[in-house]
């Protein structure tokens, strides 16, 4: 990624990349973000991240930022304390409800709603993260449209015109 974009999502997000410019003994952070299409994805995905961590105050710091088959790698840590108790006890509720029922489509939809409403925040930080190396694929990493996975032995996702380029300068 260049360094131009690179300084600007650590500014954006100083708490999740604190350690960007620490040494390589002690974090892979050291060694940058891969290409600038996909800048846009990490953006958002960081914002969203940023978001959990002002709701639960927890802390949330990126180890690792990468490609790899192709596709964005987004490694973190997360730490700090959040207040399940009310959750546990309105969740215990919920399941005595269901517990009544015997059948098995009460069970099926307990178990999507729980699911859907009682995500831990690293349950949910890690969904975001999912849904974002999902997307990865999609998107060209060198310039941001509209892409798909190429290559035999090292895959990459590029769009046409990139693939076009890469493949000019092998010959």
């Amino acid at each position: 990624m260049k360094s131009e974009l690179d300084e600007k999502l650590v500014k954006k997000y100083p708490i999740i990349f604190k350690d960007r410019y620490k040494d390589p003994q002690q974090t892979c952070m050291c060694w940058g973000f891969p290409g600038d299409g996909w800048y846009d994805l990490i953006d958002k995905l960081c914002w969203d991240i940023t978001k959990i961590i002002e709701d639960y105050k927890i802390d949330v710091t990126a180890v690792q930022v990468k490609e790899k088959f192709g596709g964005l790698r987004f490694y973190v840590t997360i730490s700090g304390r959040y207040n399940k108790r009310f959750l546990f006890w309105f969740e215990n509720k919920l399941f005595d409800l269901f517990s009544k029922f015997k059948k098995d489509k009460y069970w099926y939809k307990y178990h999507m709603f729980r699911q859907k409403i009682f995500k831990t925040p690293s349950e949910k930080i890690f969904s975001l993260i999912e849904k974002a190396e999902d997307d990865s694929y999609k998107i060209c990493e060198s310039c941001g449209a509209k892409a798909k996975p190429r290559g035999k032995y090292y895959v990459v996702t590029l769009c046409d015109a990139c693939w076009k380029k890469v493949n000019k300068e092998s010959k």
